[in-house]
């Protein structure tokens, strides 16, 4: 299991909270950290303890998030009811539980 953050949050003091939070899990509790930069707003990420990629939304809705039935049951929603706003995705600030085999749940 990891966590998978998708970065960066609209509001600077939730992306910097959540920064300091997956690198408390990933020292304390041994647990695998990763973002996956889809809207750079704040700066460079420097002294992450994990891999840092920088897909498009799309790339990560299709990846993570479409077509996949865990999620679905654990949100009560289909992604696109979820994760889609005015017809933009909307990913962006969320954190996600990722499974040894690469699933999102």
């Amino acid at each position: 299991m990891r966590l998978r953050y998708y970065a960066d949050a609209d509001v600077r003091e939730w992306y910097d909270h959540a920064l300091r939070l997956l690198g408390t899990l990933h020292d304390e509790h041994g647990i695998a950290v990763e973002i996956d930069r889809i809207d750079e707003q704040h700066g460079p990420i420097t002294d992450f303890p994990g891999e840092v990629r920088t897909p498009t939304p799309e790339e990560v809705y299709e990846r993570d998030l479409k077509r996949n039935p865990d999620l679905n049951q654990s949100i009560g929603q289909t992604p696109s009811e979820a994760f889609k706003r005015y017809g933009k995705l909307d990913i962006a600030g969320n954190v996600a539980v990722v499974d040894d085999e690469g699933t999102v749940q």
